[in-house]
């Protein structure tokens, strides 16, 4: 399980927080394109359940993806690698899942201890900072307030912090 955060941010400020993380020790691993379709199951309407299925798109492949959120800072991620994404899109449409929205973002991801960092850009949508660590139902508390602290650390604060899914802001009509 992951313990999760995600904060908005002004793009503006992403040098200084990107600044802030290597004077901190953070290292940089990637950048990335992701896109991110996101599905509606057949018997069930996912949108504001804080569950959902998705398929990421990174370069060639993909990855499949069903999230559970436990509260607002813990997740259940199930996910595996496909190495044909027209393929997956195809089998999950003969099983009636249907798009609801599509996420497109550019994503710098750094490293610092025991936290992942991601900087995204989301097209249409804005820029966030999220923060996650390793976390289990009895440390979650814990695990989110360390995840606070380096957000302040970064330079924002709790009142950035958004609960809100991207995949539900994709799919609202």
């Amino acid at each position: 399980m992951e313990v999760e955060i995600k904060a908005k941010c002004d793009e503006t400020r992403f040098e200084e927080i990107k600044n802030k993380l290597i004077e901190l020790g953070g290292t940089k691993e990637k950048d990335k394109h992701q896109i991110d379709q996101y599905y509606n199951l057949p018997h069930e309407d996912l949108r504001g359940t804080k569950r959902y299925v998705r398929v990421r798109q990174e370069g060639e492949g993909a990855i499949l993806a069903f999230h559970e959120n436990v509260n607002e800072s813990l997740t259940n991620e199930y996910e595996t690698r496909a190495s044909d994404n027209k393929m997956l899109e195809t089998i999950l449409a003969k099983f009636g899942l249907t798009k609801l929205g599509l996420i497109d973002k550019y994503r710098e991801k750094f490293k610092l201890n025991e936290f992942e960092i991601c900087l995204d850009r989301v097209k249409d949508i804005g820029t966030f900072v999220e923060i996650e660590t390793d976390g289990d139902e009895s440390n979650c508390d814990i695990k989110r307030q360390e995840c606070i602290d380096l957000l302040n650390t970064l330079g924002l604060n709790e009142s950035d912090l958004t609960n809100e899914f991207l995949c539900d802001i994709a799919t609202k009509p």
